[in-house]
């Protein structure tokens, strides 16, 4: 773990108290070992929904969604957060398994409408 984030965690609220809390009010924690998948187009939604395990009508722009992506077998490859921002859907997950959720995706977007990049960090 990154020693400024170590030392910032050790100057908060006592783990306990951390955890009880976490349910209510917003929390900060390291996400340096995530990457965001940006996905976007006309059919995205459409597209998406087929693919992964959550309701992409319960995504907006205040509320992210917790999901998972399959293979045909159902083994879990990946699992992330998806949520909304502007006119693309973007999927944070972590890195080490992006290379092979993105590839697989774009193999099925070819009969949709859609981009999928790795947003901008």
């Amino acid at each position: 773990m990154n020693p400024q984030w170590q030392a910032f965690l050790q100057q908060s609220t006592k783990p306990s108290e951390s955890i009880q809390n976490l349910a209510s009010v917003n929390a900060i924690s390291d996400q340096s070992d995530r990457v965001i998948v940006q996905i976007n187009g006309r059919d995205a939604k459409k597209f998406l929904q087929g693919q992964l395990t959550c309701s992409l009508d319960d995504v907006c722009s205040t509320q992210s969604q917790l999901g998972g992506y399959s293979t045909l077998k159902g083994r879990l490859i990946a699992i992330f957060q998806i949520l909304i921002w502007q006119d693309s859907y973007l999927v944070i997950l972590p890195a080490e398994i992006c290379t092979h959720f993105t590839e697989t995706l774009k193999k099925y977007a070819v009969f949709s409408k859609v981009n999928i990049n790795l947003a901008d960090s």
